[in-house]
């Protein structure tokens, strides 16, 4: 009989990792890729999680050797200007918090 040790079927669904966990993202991200001096964290400024997910990042960045570009967008309108400017720069990786980014614009 299914129960929560052994469901004996398919969970799916999404979930807020803890925010230190992060920090633990740039350091796999620089151990895939070594040569990588710089990334951009894409973030809801509204969502107090993702100001804890930026810590994080930062916190871990000076060991790792990495800079990073804080991200903040409210709209889609917000994330293509970021986009394109990102484009412009040396970028070696965008990634994001967890927590939802844009509303339609």
């Amino acid at each position: 009989m299914p129960n929560l040790a052994h469901p004996g079927g398919n969970i799916t669904g999404f979930g807020n990792p803890e925010f230190s966990i992060a920090g633990k993202w740039a350091d796999l991200i620089k151990q895939m890729a070594p040569s990588i001096t710089r990334v951009a964290l894409v973030f809801n400024p509204e969502e107090p999680q993702s100001r804890l997910f930026l810590r994080a990042v930062e916190a871990a960045a000076p060991s790792l050797g990495v800079d990073v570009m804080p991200a903040p967008v409210h709209t889609t309108v917000e994330l293509e200007a970021m986009l394109a400017r990102v484009a412009r720069e040396p970028i070696g990786l965008i990634f994001s918090s967890v927590s939802p980014v844009w509303a339609p614009s």
